[in-house]
């Protein structure tokens, strides 16, 4: 068994893959911004999908150029002020299942396997200054 852990622990490094449950930060620009679900979690969660061009790791591990996040929307105002071309930090938490799948033309389409997904949810933009880890 221990040695199970090992090599799956050892593929996983070798990956470069974030696992389940953990977090990933990272510094990017925002790509494309689907559609606002038009209602703030409740009974049924809301989603909004980002695609961003992922610019640095700040922590967790990713070696994908770009990175697709499912925003959880609570407040409605999780992406205000955010824009196409906008660079951005985010922290988000791999997960192997989502509430609710969303689609959106050119992010994610109906017929893609995810095999994990990246929730986030409130954004910061990095104003010209890098990201760090504590943002």
């Amino acid at each position: 068994m221990k040695m199970l852990c090992v090599a799956l622990i050892l593929v996983s490094s070798v990956l470069g893959k974030t696992s389940a449950d953990e977090m990933l930060a990272f510094e990017g620009t925002v790509s494309q911004i689907g559609p606002d679900p038009g209602y703030l979690s409740g009974d049924l969660p809301a989603y909004q999908l980002v695609k961003y061009r992922v610019e640095r790791i700040l922590t967790g591990r990713y070696e994908g150029k770009e990175i697709v996040v499912d925003h959880l929307i609570l407040t409605g105002k999780e992406l205000e002020g955010i824009k196409v071309g906008d660079r951005v930090c985010d922290t988000v938490r791999a997960s192997e299942k989502i509430d609710l799948l969303v689609n959106a033309k050119g992010i994610r389409k109906a017929s893609q396997a995810v095999k994990v997904f990246y929730i986030g949810g409130k954004i910061n933009l990095s104003k010209g200054q890098p990201c760090t880890n504590k943002q």
